[in-house]
């Protein structure tokens, strides 16, 4: 495992910063190496806006497009160190609010 680690971490340290897209991907296929993952999202935070801006989103099998959606009430796992997976129009257990 500790290989792995180390191998990921050359991996990522060799990504430009200017390659977002890129970088993501990586992220995603080295979290695949350590553990199952039918589904991998990066989602960042703007404090500035209180929006949520899912910038990779990969779902069983799909890559889907990215979107901002406003934090509004989902900022309640915000700053609490835990993963969520959140879409606009659904609420936490998934199911459609439109």
């Amino acid at each position: 495992m500790l290989a792995l680690l180390m191998e990921a971490e050359r991996e990522i340290a060799a990504v430009r910063a200017e390659d977002t897209y890129p970088f993501y991907e990586l992220l995603h296929h080295v979290a695949a190496r350590i553990a199952h993952t039918e589904a991998f999202y990066i989602c960042l935070y703007s404090a500035a806006d209180e929006t949520l801006f899912f910038s990779y989103n990969f779902d069983n099998g799909i890559y889907d497009h990215p979107e901002t959606i406003p934090a509004g009430q989902r900022s309640d796992f915000l700053g609490h160190k835990e993963s969520a997976a959140l879409r606009a129009g659904h609420d936490e257990q998934g199911y459609s609010t439109r």
